[in-house]
């Protein structure tokens, strides 16, 4: 689909952001900066529902600027979306367009072009038996340390927006995440027919309605081989009848893995597949991994009975002592990179220009970024964040205002 034939970045988020704070939920955001000078924005959704105490339904899409069907599906099926996992006690935690700046080109990568050393899903490196750190873990191949690929100790470059999702999902309750769902499209499959995929880890019976319901919509790409490596056309994965596979790629659906969600998953349809059936594709996903927990009972789900790679933290003291040789530990202490509010809040008018020097800047980019999306109206009151080990990282949160105006979205297909 060409850019011209769907919403703007800015419409896309600001029809979300409006339709999300109506429904109850909290908007973040983050304001990205790129080499060229251009901005976008980053934006975290929280469903602030009350009662939901059955765990976090974590949902990504825009990874890759130009596999549209996800961030439409948010931008069309917010209100069903919401409905689906409050019926069954989840919090939402949704990313609803990461790459915002590729968007508008239609790129897959951001406005600079810029897909970092290993490409722009970037979350996850392990360290092998040998020594190695790597992105790509073989089958037979056992992790004895993992961490973030933004780790100062890798050196690795990541695009703009990646680094800024490290940021937030360095501070997401992994303990708490039953449901990870990445959704993609590909278009980068060579004369690939319409139809869906999916990367999985582990027993994928659970999954077998949702299977079946697929089916009557559109083909499921199994018993056949896809291309990985977007570096590799060599490079490529088999699939088996249900259009499953799993891999250690180093994907934000591979972190989920490693952090022991019970459901972490990445789901593909096909560049064919027209986009009203890809975004149903997506729903049924959603609304059966909700039926899915409404049906699990307590302990060990289908993602934890994957054979997993050894954790350093259950080797025996002398192993671990070896992998942890050079003083690095194997899961960085994510609360040194916690941002944590001030005590203010504040409106555009007020904001303290005082205390952390180039705040005020930052501040300032991030609220002119939301009047830009709101096409001029007043935005709410805002609470700033301060990482307090860099005190020039900023993001804000606002506070559900007294009445928010609301037009339904434009269907753009």
């Amino acid at each position: 689909m060409k850019p011209n034939n769907r919403p703007t970045s800015d419409q896309l988020l600001m029809d979300i952001i409006r339709e999300a704070i109506s429904l109850g939920c909290e908007v973040q955001m983050e304001t990205v900066r790129y080499k060229t000078g251009d901005s976008s924005l980053l934006v975290r959704i929280a469903d602030k529902y009350p009662g939901l105490d059955k765990g976090i339904f974590l949902l990504t899409t825009g990874i890759h600027a130009n596999e549209i069907a996800g961030p439409l599906t948010t931008h069309q099926r917010l209100p069903e979306i919401l409905a689906c996992t409050r019926v069954v006690g989840l919090q939402l935690v949704l990313y609803p367009l990461i790459c915002a700046s590729g968007w508008d080109l239609g790129t897959e990568q951001n406005v600079d072009g810029d897909s970092g050393d290993d490409g722009n899903n970037d979350y996850l490196r392990r360290r092998t038996i040998d020594g190695k750190w790597t992105w790509k873990l073989s089958d037979n191949d056992p992790c004895w340390e993992w961490c973030y690929s933004s780790d100062p100790i890798l050196g690795i470059h990541l695009p703009a927006e990646t680094l800024a999702m490290h940021t937030f999902l360095q501070q997401e309750d992994w303990s708490n995440i039953k449901v990870a769902l990445d959704i993609h499209q590909d278009y980068l499959t060579p004369d690939v027919p319409a139809g869906a995929y999916q990367y999985t880890f582990g027993d994928t019976s659970c999954y077998n309605d949702i299977f079946g319901k697929i089916r009557k919509l559109t083909d499921i790409l199994g018993d056949r081989d896809f291309q990985f490596d977007r570096k590799d056309p060599t490079s490529v994965r088999h699939y088996d009848h249900n259009g499953c596979t799993e891999f250690h790629d180093g994907s934000i659906t591979d972190l989920a893995y490693q952090q022991r969600v019970p459901y972490a998953l990445a789901i593909e349809t096909t560049g064919p597949t027209p986009i009203e059936i890809a975004i149903e594709v997506n729903m049924i996903w959603i609304r059966g991994l909700c039926d899915i927990i409404s049906h699990t009972p307590t302990g060990e789900t289908m993602s934890q009975q994957a054979s997993k790679p050894p954790d350093p933290f259950d080797l025996p003291s002398e192993e671990a002592r070896m992998v942890n040789e050079g003083g690095h530990d194997p899961k960085p202490d994510s609360s040194s990179h916690l941002i944590k509010p001030i005590q203010t809040s504040t409106t555009p008018d007020t904001v303290r220009t005082d205390d952390y020097g180039d705040l005020a800047t930052s501040v300032r980019e991030a609220l002119e970024s939301f009047q830009r999306l709101n096409r001029g109206e007043p935005a709410p009151k805002v609470i700033v964040h301060v990482d307090e080990n860099d005190k020039n990282h900023v993001s804000a949160s606002w506070e559900k205002p007294k009445s928010v105006p609301w037009r339904k979205p434009k269907k753009w297909f």
